[in-house]
């Protein structure tokens, strides 16, 4: 007997046409979360096919890109997202810092800078470095002499996680392509006179209005709820 006639005759089967129309029905039924406000956000590509939820003013172009070694991983990942605010002067609006993602996941979208934590790396050090290879900023993160500053610096002194979000973004077949468990991380400038520059994963960069926030055409979700909220939390 061939192999094509032994698999025509197990599928003819009807606990076999079950199992598989099972699996099937599991598959389309998975809902990814919403795309969310770090810069490891899903492509538009998977977030049409899946059902994700963006911006709705979101026009996200999903364009060809190497595999990343993060994809079809068989754990979650923690990624950072460093919600860097600034107020240029006493009257003027508090700003938040942007960064267009030039790589999968998210590409076209506009989130905050940030990337995947390293073995070994705290967060506020990785806060430190994914801001810097971005962006060439130099975020504010010094030596208070108080322990308890890892955890909540209310004048952010150091880099202060303050909330956190998911992003499982799913294939075409249902496989699950991403899985980022996300920590937002408030920061300020240890230089205020510092400019930004497009570098690593992404080609724009720019500091933005957090009052403009959602008017803005292809932004992650979240973004400007979590921006606010950074304002609110840290008197800025």
């Amino acid at each position: 007997m061939s192999i094509a006639t032994f698999c025509a005759r197990i599928l003819a089967r009807p606990q076999h046409r079950w199992q598989y129309s099972r699996d099937l029905i599991r598959s389309w039924g998975r809902q990814p979360a919403p795309l969310t406000a770090c810069s490891l956000a899903p492509t538009a590509q998977s977030t049409q096919n899946k059902g994700l939820a963006t911006n709705s003013n979101s026009s996200i172009t999903s364009t060809a890109a190497r595999p990343s070694r993060h994809e079809y991983a068989s754990d979650p990942r923690v990624g950072v997202g460093v919600v860097m605010l600034r107020r240029v002067h006493e009257d003027a609006q508090a700003e938040v810092l942007l960064a267009r993602r030039a790589k999968a996941p998210g590409i076209g979208s506009w989130a905050f800078p940030g990337g995947s934590q390293e073995i070994g790396e705290t967060v506020q050090q990785c806060a430190v470095r994914e801001t810097l290879e971005e962006t060439g900023l130099h975020i504010r993160n010094e030596d208070t002499g108080n322990p308890d500053d890892q955890y909540f610096s209310a004048d952010l002194r150091v880099p202060t996680c303050f909330c956190s979000a998911n992003v499982i973004d799913y294939d075409d077949v249902g496989k699950i392509r991403y899985h980022y468990t996300i920590v937002e991380v408030a920061a300020v400038l240890s230089d205020p006179t510092q400019e930004p520059h497009a570098d690593a994963d992404i080609d724009d960069v720019r500091w933005v209005a957090v009052d403009s926030l959602r008017s803005m055409d292809k932004l992650a979700r979240g973004c400007a709820k979590v921006a606010e909220q950074a304002v609110t939390t840290f008197n800025i």
